[in-house]
This record gives C-alpha cells, structure tokens and sequence, in this order.
C-alpha cells in the first residue's frame, strides 16, 4: 500500500498480534486520539487512545461508512498477504 503521507507514532506493539508499530499513514494531518488505523501484519482495527496509544477499536461503535472503509483496508491486505504467499 501506497500512503500520500506517514507520521511518526510512539513505539508500540499492536494489541491484536504484538507486531512492533511506530507509524501511521494515510491522512494529512497527524492521527489524534479516537482516529482510527489498521494493523498492517494482522489487520486488526485499532483506535489510537491517549498518547496515541493503541486499542483494538470498538467496531460495534462505527458508522457504516467506517466500518465500510475499515473492511475494505482488512480485504485488500489479506488479498495482498495471499498474492505474495503470506
């Protein structure tokens, strides 16, 4: 995946897979607490808290349109993870 931008993040473990994360990409603007983000190793949904920490995101709270966006991001990486045999 291609990012039109790529921020820094504090150094931390997802907390779905524990894969080391330090960045996120995508928007403009640097991500704040409540944003959300996509694990790239595992795909799991996570929502950057206090501190720009990780949580896995509570999906029962998202609109259609992120829930939308969310899925759309997990399908194309699993595509992605299976075209290069991951």
């Amino acid at each position: 995946m291609k990012f039109d931008y790529e921020h820094l993040t504090p150094h931390q473990n997802c907390p779905a897979c524990g894969h080391p994360l330090s960045r996120a990409g995508g928007e403009e603007q640097r991500p704040e607490a409540g944003d959300l983000t996509v694990c790239l190793a595992c795909g799991a949904a996570l929502s950057f808290g206090p501190g720009l920490l990780l949580v896995k995101a509570d999906l029962s709270a998202l609109g259609f349109d992120e829930l939308a966006e969310i899925r759309l991001i997990q399908h194309t990486l699993a595509r992605a993870k299976k075209h290069h045999g991951h």
